[in-house]
This record gives C-alpha cells, sequence and structure tokens, in this order.
C-alpha cells in the first residue's frame, strides 16, 4: 500500500524564489526565471555594462537575454525574465502521527529511514504513530 502525505507550511511572507546568485549559477547551479522557465546555458561578461553583463538563453525563447549581475532583467520592475536559483528537491525521511484532532503531523526530517525509525518503544508502540515515510522537499 503506498501512503501519499500533503504536507502544509504557511508563508513567512518572504520570496518564494530564492534569490540569483551569479557565482552559483556559473558553477551549474540550476538557474529559473521569475515565471518558472529553465535556464538553458548562461554567462557573464564582466566588461561590458553593469545592465547587459549576464547573457542568458531561456526555454522557449529563441535568443540569449541580457541582464544585469544581479539576474534582473528591468532594473526599474520586477520583469518575468528576471532570474532566480531552482530550488533543489532533496529526499529524507521523517515520523508520522495523527493528531487527536485527526490531523497528521510529522517528526523533524531525516536523512536515512534508519535514521528516522530510531525512536522509543513508548512513541512506535503509540496507537496514534502511522510510520515512517520517504517524502521529497525543495529547499
Amino acid at each position: 500500500m503506498k501512503h501519499i502525505f500533503v504536507l502544509e507550511y504557511q508563508s513567512t511572507g518572504g520570496e518564494v524564489n530564492k534569490p540569483f546568485n551569479l557565482e552559483r549559477a556559473l558553477a551549474g547551479d540550476p538557474v529559473v526565471t521569475r515565471d518558472g522557465r529553465k535556464v538553458l546555458w548562461i554567462a557573464h561578461c564582466s566588461p561590458a555594462k553593469r545592465e547587459y553583463q549576464v547573457q542568458a538563453l531561456v526555454e522557449g525563447i529563441a535568443y540569449p537575454l541580457s541582464l544585469n549581475a544581479d539576474g534582473r532583467y528591468n532594473c526599474y520592475d520586477e520583469y518575468r525574465h528576471d532570474l532566480f536559483m531552482a530550488p533543489k528537491k532533496r529526499t529524507v525521511w521523517a515520523r508520522f502521527y495523527r493528531h487527536e484532532d485527526g490531523s497528521i503531523l510529522s517528526s523533524e526530517w531525516y536523512d536515512t529511514k534508519e535514521m528516522a525509525s530510531k525512536m522509543a518503544p513508548e512513541v512506535s508502540e503509540s496507537p496514534n504513530y502511522i510510520g515512517v515515510y520517504q517524502i521529497e522537499i525543495e529547499e
């Protein structure tokens, strides 16, 4: 039997996307645009004017975009071509419990199933204990 858990969290009001980091982008970390398209190729030309130092080829656009070193397409306003670091996905393990109100809670995340499975006997024998499951998170 396969279990699927949907974990919900509340945003703190900060940016959903991670700020663009030119050094990480040039090192090969994945980059996306504000509207979610993948950046296929990126280059930096430091002698160019600040507004044109970054060149990026974006999924679905036939020509390279010119951006500033902060990944901004337009220096004055937010724009759909602005660059951000793509979230990284990671697989973790967590223990799940049923709260008395019926909601499902999880423990902190662990790197392995073995680490997540280590617990006091009173926890694993509790009627509220559901089990240890693998989940994918974005960092």
